[in-house]
């Protein structure tokens, strides 16, 4: 099957230009805090108030993996393994029990997203 003279909806050059204009810090600073900060993905999540807490030490790590994914249109290798540590839930811990996993993987994609809905 062919598609011949099937025309499809095209967008203006200027909301091209729109979609693939460079991120700025601002644009990733109001994605995050555009979040809900009180959800969490998956169980073993932090949700997005950690990266509201830390924004100052984890800004521009945060805004380069992003900023590598809108250029390249993939993920940086690192970012689709999850990092999980563990926190603990009552202070001395000593048993396994006494730690909760977590992991940031999910808020990547969650802030990624906010970002690309934005433009869109």
């Amino acid at each position: 099957m062919f598609l011949d003279n099937v025309s499809f909806p095209v967008i203006s050059s200027e909301d091209n230009e729109a979609l693939l204009k460079t991120i700025s810090m601002e644009d990733m600073k109001s994605a995050v805090w555009d979040c809900d900060s009180n959800k969490c993905p998956e169980r073993d999540d932090f949700n997005l108030n950690f990266f509201k807490e830390f924004w100052k030490i984890i800004n521009m790590k945060l805004y380069k993996v992003v900023r590598c994914f809108h250029k390249w249109g993939r993920w940086p290798k690192e970012c689709n393994a999850p990092f999980i540590t563990y926190i603990p839930k009552i202070a001395n811990s000593a048993r396994l029990e006494d730690f909760r996993p977590i992991s940031l993987v999910g808020n990547l994609y969650k802030t990624k997203a906010k970002l690309l809905a934005r433009r869109l």
